[in-house]
């Protein structure tokens, strides 16, 4: 009986040990961490980041934490908690979804999702002859840059 007790006690300690070495720290704007700047790097290799791993989470971190929370299903918060971490460092992780196409195109795309009941605004954006890089989730447009000529 004391040999199952010890063997109960010993499999405790060590998944207990190992479920808290796989929780990642929660990290949110303005905090500086060594773990920030692992976030960050994993964050550009799946470009939803520009720039360099510095460690400080301001708000280029944070709308990049956002973006990667809405292309995985999370809850949109812009903290990097251990939910958010697991996805980011799984091998099932996403690169971060870009779209370039004209002007043209993009509003006959988001016509569509007119029809689907979506709202969008591109009064912003002019039909002259350039083009968009746009980020796109599920016809709901993050970012558009306009680009020179069109494609």
């Amino acid at each position: 009986m004391r040999r199952i007790a010890a063997w109960m006690l010993v499999l405790a300690l060590v998944f207990g040990m190992s479920a808290t070495a796989l929780a990642y720290d929660t990290y949110k704007l303005d905090e500086n961490a060594n773990g920030i700047k692992e976030l960050q790097q994993r964050l550009i290799d799946l470009e939803y980041l520009d720039g360099k791993a510095d460690g400080w989470f301001g708000k280029k971190t944070q709308a990049a934490v956002k973006r990667f929370q809405l292309v995985h299903d999370q809850e949109v918060t812009g903290i990097a908690d251990d939910a958010m971490q697991q996805a980011l460092y799984s091998d099932d992780a996403k690169k971060f979804p870009q779209v370039v196409m004209s002007l043209n195109e993009l509003k006959d795309m988001m016509g569509e999702a007119g029809a689907l009941g979506i709202r969008y605004d591109l009064s912003a954006l002019e039909s002259d002859g350039r083009s968009a890089s746009c980020e796109l989730n599920n016809y709901v447009v993050l970012n558009c840059d306009l680009l020179g000529d069109d494609i």
